[in-house]
């Protein structure tokens, strides 16, 4: 889990605006991340849908 201390230390160092805005772009690498992973499981599940 990550300490709130080092996400409070980030945003008062100016890497982010506040903590909404370092979750979301958390998030957003997560998702790029595992973007593969993630069509793969679309299209999967969409063939499993069409059968």
């Amino acid at each position: 889990m990550v300490d709130i201390g080092h996400v409070d230390l980030l945003v008062q160092e100016g890497f982010y605006t506040n903590r909404s805005d370092l979750v979301r772009t958390a998030v957003r690498n997560q998702l790029a991340l595992h973007a593969n992973v993630v069509k793969q499981a679309v299209a999967q599940r969409t063939l499993t849908v069409g059968l």
